[in-house]
């Protein structure tokens, strides 16, 4: 049986494995497989490459955002060396 983790708790593992700031449109309390990844996704992949191949499988057809550090939502071909590096930026 798969691993299971809160939607609080899954918005922090891809945080912390990713670099990358996701927020799931689910209760908090809600549980989800856990995103067992250990290694942050390649840094040249896009921001659509990334959620088709890792974020999909777990999310489904649950509404999402990822934020990059501005606030604002990516731009789906926007690669995600920017992404995590638009976070160094917030003050």
């Amino acid at each position: 049986m798969a691993k299971k983790m809160s939607v609080f708790d899954f918005e922090k593992r891809v945080w912390e494995i990713e670099g990358i700031r996701i927020f799931l449109r689910l209760s908090p309390r809600l549980m989800l497989d856990a995103y067992e990844f250990s290694n942050a996704a390649n840094e040249n992949w896009s921001v659509m490459e990334w959620i088709n191949k890792r974020l999909k499988s777990f999310v489904r057809e649950t509404p999402f955002m990822i934020i990059q550090g501005d606030g604002k939502e990516p731009r789906k071909n926007k690669k995600l060396k920017t992404v995590r590096e638009s976070y160094n930026m917030e003050k």
